[in-house]
């Protein structure tokens, strides 16, 4: 990759006039609570500087440009671990460990769909550490989301650059480009929002904090699929098998255990969204306590378009698994599915066993 075009995507993303970015405040600190870290960073690696868009705890200065931490992690195609950033060669020099006490790094690259990297996700702390792979995952989705917000941003910026450009030749209202701003700042500040709640509703009376771990790195993971197809479909919407395949290959053993049939839908992105948390939330609970737990038990999602009234009627059906238990509580998928929102946000109604009649 031409380092050049890099450098120009760089700019793209990260304006040279740019102050911190602080719509990714809320995912620094996010990653700096997750991995118990003083401090979390949102790199950008110029040409011959590397500053901080967005920090979390102790405040770093820019630097000059140079290998070790988040001019290393670029150059990876995995996370950048220094265990021990003051033995280690490759780091004992850098400024940050020289002048700030930093002792540990891990980074992830931040990529855009054009494969450039143009900067890094990374926590840091000032005692040396080993990170689990679970929190490298966690740091990993993270960093999936923040260009997704990067990707935003740079939306924004687009639409405002061609309003203004057209605005002189007297083509377009004002209130137009108004309604697109509204518009993608209600899907970041949505996502991150919905981030935010994982992290609450995750917490469960009786989880250890291993179950509240795994839950909550599941629950992003899906959220960063989910995020995948629809920037795979410029965020116009997402179809409905694929979104289905996508959230439950994570929780089958073999291909059969998923059978789903149906007209072709696409959904708009915040329907996909929703629909595809509370997908994630059915395929955990049935691998715990539903047909995925059994050898030969399978899931069948069905779903057709109801003329009247006007609607999506999606079906989830379990085989050849155990009897099915009244829950002694109310877990993170059912407040998905009894909110009274259900229906406006996603746009289907969501079929319990029985419900239809059948």
């Amino acid at each position: 990759m031409p380092d050049e075009s890099r450098l120009a995507a760089l700019r793209i993303y990260f304006p040279p006039t740019s102050s911190p970015v602080v719509e990714l405040d809320h995912l620094t600190r996010f990653a700096a609570d997750l991995l118990k870290a003083p401090i979390a960073v949102i790199s950008a690696v110029g040409s011959d500087r590397i500053s901080y868009a967005s920090q979390s705890g102790s405040a770093l200065p820019n630097y000059r440009c140079q290998p070790g931490f988040c001019g290393s992690c670029i150059l990876q195609d995995e996370p950048w671990i220094i265990p021990d950033a003051a033995s280690d060669p490759r780091t004992a020099s850098h400024p940050h460990v020289a002048n700030n006490g930093v002792r540990f790094y891990c980074g992830v690259p931040l990529t855009t769909s054009a494969s450039q990297r143009l900067g890094a996700l990374a926590v840091m702390d000032m005692v040396p550490r080993q990170v689990s792979p679970q929190d490298v995952i966690t740091l990993k989705d993270l960093a999936r989301i923040a260009m997704h917000e990067l990707e935003l941003r740079r939306s924004r910026d687009e639409a405002l650059t061609a309003y203004q450009a057209q605005l002189a030749r007297g083509e377009i209202r004002e209130d137009h480009i108004r309604s697109l701003m509204r518009e993608v700042t209600h899907r970041s500040k949505n996502m991150l929002a919905v981030v935010l709640a994982f992290a609450r509703q995750s917490a469960l009376p009786g989880h250890t904090l291993s179950d509240y771990r795994a839950g909550l790195i599941s629950r992003v993971e899906g959220l960063g699929h989910t995020q995948d197809l629809i920037a795979e479909g410029d965020w116009r919407g997402a179809h409905l098998d694929r979104l289905i395949t996508i959230q439950l290959t994570p929780y089958l053993r073999e291909s059969r255990q998923l059978r789903q049939k149906g007209p072709q839908i696409t959904l708009l992105p915040p329907a996909a969204q929703h629909l595809g948390m509370a997908l994630q939330e059915l395929a955990a609970n049935s691998v715990r306590a539903g047909a995925l737990s059994a050898d030969k038990g399978f899931v069948s999602v069905t779903w057709k378009v109801q003329a009247e009234p006007s609607c999506l009627r999606l079906f989830w059906r379990e085989h050849g698994g155990p009897l099915v238990q009244v829950p002694t509580h109310r877990g993170f998928g059912q407040v998905l599915s009894y909110r009274r929102q259900w229906k406006a946000w996603v746009g289907c109604r969501l079929m319990r066993p029985g419900s239809d009649g059948s």
